[in-house]
């Protein structure tokens, strides 16, 4: 489908809604710019998917319950082209979901479920000035979670510079989840930004590989059942790294800064029920030094 025109008549046919269904699929090629499209599917075993170029356009789906799926063109969802909106919610059951993003000040917003269930995203950005969020179980605050079970990841590549990127995944569970939460991010490029939140129980584990100069990253790990990880990665430049890692121990964080002439910034805290450790290689030759700050409770 090669659309360039009557945008408004095609949001009418493309506006999908079906409900009580085990058959839900639904594919759109698209190209062209200033165009929108909304797609809702309520069950039963979903899919959805869609690729498109153009600049300006607004691409919205969500699915609800069930099988789910979103990204079963290419096999991923596309976009190629500056100034878009993504979004895509998910909700119910098994979800996944495949995303490629190329070009600048494009916006990704990804959300799965509050309640749980099986989760993971895999996203790759390139350009410059982009913005992508990955929630899973929400919170961040815009909230959800309902003691949520899900069973976490994402997998995310960047590639280009002064681009954002915010994962909140949660799981405020008190009896399960202990293999919840995993975030491996790849960044190339210069002055990015990104966020990790794993909030609740178990299972905390994050692992990051940033190519440039310039970056920050930020992560708080959160829970109760002992397993917290962070294996940090910079290469390049001038970089600020902000961890902490709370409550009921089993702390690991690995730093590996390896610094050509900028100075770095590390702060890293670790509290609560002892099971601390912490390793920096690092490599600074910036004449007025660089800052490292370690605090464990």
């Amino acid at each position: 489908m090669d659309i360039k025109w009557a945008s408004v008549a095609l949001i009418v046919l493309l506006s999908v809604k079906t409900t009580s269904s085990n058959a839900n699929e639904l594919y759109v090629t698209q190209s062209g710019n200033n165009f929108k499209l909304t797609v809702t599917q309520d069950g039963e075993n979903n899919i959805a998917g869609f690729s498109g170029s153009g600049n300006n356009n607004t691409i919205t789906e969500t699915q609800i319950g069930n099988n789910n799926d979103i990204g079963s063109i290419g096999p991923n969802d596309t976009s190629d082209g500056n100034n878009n909106t993504m979004t895509f919610v998910q909700i119910g059951d098994y979800h996944q979901f495949q995303g490629e993003l190329d070009g600048d000040g494009n916006t990704l917003d990804v959300y799965q479920g509050g309640g749980g269930d099986s989760g993971m995203i895999t996203a790759s950005v390139t350009g410059d000035n982009n913005d992508l969020v990955i929630w899973q179980g929400k919170l961040e605050d815009g909230t959800i979670d309902t003691t949520e079970a899900g069973d976490h990841t994402s997998y995310s590549v960047i590639m280009g510079d002064n681009n954002n990127m915010e994962v909140y995944q949660t799981d405020h569970a008190t009896n399960c989840c202990n293999s919840a939460h995993s975030v491996s991010n790849v960044i190339v490029g210069d002055n990015n930004h990104t966020k990790t939140i794993q909030r609740g129980n178990g299972g905390h584990y994050l692992d990051t590989y940033t190519f440039g100069n310039d970056n920050s990253i930020d992560v708080l790990q959160r829970g109760s059942q002992e397993s917290h990880y962070g294996d940090i990665d910079l290469y390049g430049d001038d970089h600020t790294v902000n961890t902490q890692q709370k409550d009921q121990g089993a702390h690991s964080i690995t730093l590996d800064l390896t610094n050509s002439g900028g100075a770095y910034s590390v702060n890293t805290l670790q509290e609560g029920a002892t099971d601390q450790t912490y390793s920096l290689i690092g490599s600074c030759t910036n004449p007025s030094g660089c800052s490292v700050s370690v605090i464990q409770n």
